[in-house]
């Protein structure tokens, strides 16, 4: 009987530990670390400073946290990276800004874009998008969204130019008020499928298209074809590039981006494409982030690959550099290593980089063993570091302080 009690007071005790010690989101998975930063109301205006804006699901400290009604945070908080006084700090912006991001969205964490030039962050949230200066002060901007019943929260990959007269968005949704037949589309009775790139004046709000999607569907219901993401405005908006992945059967896919020219009227003109040349046979690939380089000469973007290899999978997630040609085409390695770049930016001067990485960073992991005989490995999060390098990825430096437990869109910013 004894033996019995003895047993059953330590189950309890490893439940009620589990419970404790295990996040809000997934038991499973160990608590992110405290990382409890100063506050600042108004950015540095000398120096040298990164932001890092983050907004992802699971993102950990400092993330504003706010939950949704399914328990998940949605928040948005932003970083500051002063590399001259080796400090990091939230920047605390006045309360009338919402932080909150669109619960239903398909990319959380491409919801912010630099201006350079104004000097200005553009920030989408679930009440709309604003222009925040380095004090604080801020204003909406009025966008327009194309059909007749798509919304702004249908809109994500938000890209401003640097003097902020222009704004490029994805649109992803179906136009309920539109239902006209179409016979390559068999969902058409539940509206017109958008799933393309537009761009529109700030002052003038009018949506022009600057690529479509090419989507095809399986019997099942599964698309494939060409679809397009992530606008990126050249430094003096004359040009625009954009990311591409295609799918085809299998749910095979590869990536690249294409680089586009913006006529007198308007209209956007592919002058170059460019193929990301798979280093193993991926099962998928993809551009998941692309920016220009301050001069307008390069391009920068993160492709994603997953692949396996008898039997176990493994990804890499590579920063490639081109020039604004599309040609030189390059992958950048650090201390002669391919180690994963998860987001990265050009300094102002166009001679630096500063990136995510998990190199050089731990896991945080629970011993489950029926977690480990399901599936092979533990449920660890991936911490990552900050780090700074010259574009050809020779003086990489590392920044941070402590390694964090998530990343998001970084700007360097002066």
């Amino acid at each position: 009987m004894k033996t019995l009690m003895l047993i059953i007071a330590l189950t309890l005790g490893l439940i009620i530990w589990i419970a404790g010690t295990h996040s809000y989101a997934d038991s499973l998975y160990p608590d992110i670390p405290k990382n409890n930063l100063p506050k600042i109301r108004t950015l540095p205006k000398q120096g040298q400073v990164i932001l890092d804006v983050r907004s992802t699901v699971l993102s950990g400290d400092p993330i504003s946290q706010i939950r949704d009604s399914n328990g998940i945070y949605n928040g948005i908080k932003i970083g500051v990276f002063d590399l001259l006084n080796h400090s990091e700090s939230i920047w605390d912006l006045p309360s009338e800004i919402s932080l909150r991001a669109p619960i239903l969205c398909n990319s959380c964490t491409m919801r912010a874009s630099w201006a350079a030039t104004t000097r200005q962050l553009l920030l989408a949230t679930n009440k709309g998008a604003v222009l925040i200066d380095g004090a604080g002060h801020y204003k909406k901007l009025r966008l327009r969204m194309p059909g007749i019943s798509i919304r702004y929260r249908d809109a994500d990959e938000f890209a401003i130019s640097n003097d902020g007269r222009f704004l490029a968005f994805k649109v992803d949704a179906r136009d309920r008020e539109d239902k006209a037949l179409d016979p390559n589309d068999p969902y058409a009775k539940f509206g017109k499928l958008y799933d393309e790139l537009i761009y529109e004046h700030t002052r003038d709000p009018k949506p022009i298209t600057i690529a479509k999607s090419a989507i095809h569907f399986y019997g099942n219901g599964q698309p494939y074809g060409k679809f397009v993401s992530l606008p990126a405005w050249s430094p003096n908006s004359k040009r625009i590039a954009y990311a591409y992945q295609k799918r085809g059967s299998g749910f095979l896919a590869s990536a690249g981006i294409v680089i586009a020219n913006i006529s007198k009227q308007g209209v956007v003109v592919s002058s170059g494409t460019v193929a990301i040349p798979p280093v193993h046979q991926p099962d998928d690939a993809s551009v998941d982030e692309l920016r220009w380089s301050p001069d307008g000469t390069q391009l920068g973007f993160v492709v994603f690959e997953y692949w396996y290899e008898h039997s176990d999978q493994y990804s890499r997630y590579t920063l490639y550099t081109v020039n604004a040609h599309g040609r030189g085409l390059k992958a950048v390695r650090f201390r002669n290593k391919n180690i994963n770049v998860n987001a990265f930016a050009w300094s102002p001067s166009g001679q630096q980089l500063a990136l995510r990485s998990d190199y050089q960073a731990k896991k945080l992991c629970n011993s489950n063993a029926m977690f480990y005989f399901d599936t092979g490995n533990e449920p660890c999060r991936m911490s990552e570091n900050l780090f700074t390098s010259n574009v050809d990825g020779s003086g990489l430096k590392r920044i941070s302080k402590k390694p964090d437990f998530r990343h998001g869109q970084l700007f360097w910013i002066q």
